[in-house]
């Protein structure tokens, strides 16, 4: 099943943030990766390019190494996470 999301079509998953997030083999999508990435660390500072190869694009996975690094509950990591995608509206 699929739903509507911005200009594109998406699988309904929990855990995917957003298909620039995920290694692409097209160029434009692995520099939008890049990008993203960046964002990613620049807010969470703590974050190590291991934990964003990690996280792969999964929001789950994602919230989990925030907990991890920064301590915080999964309320707040959620919190957190959930800001900073409709900040970027992912």
């Amino acid at each position: 099943m699929r739903e509507y999301c911005g200009e594109q079509l998406l699988p309904v998953v929990d855990q995917v943030i957003e298909p620039a997030l995920l290694l692409v083999e097209d160029a434009g999508h692995r520099r939008a990766d890049h990008q993203l990435k960046g964002q990613v660390q620049q807010q969470w500072g703590k974050l190590t390019n291991d934990d964003l190869d990690r996280i792969n694009g999964r929001k789950q996975e994602l919230m989990g190494v925030i907990q991890e690094r920064y301590g915080w509950k999964r309320e707040k990591a959620e919190m957190e996470v959930n800001e900073f995608l409709n900040r970027y509206r992912f």
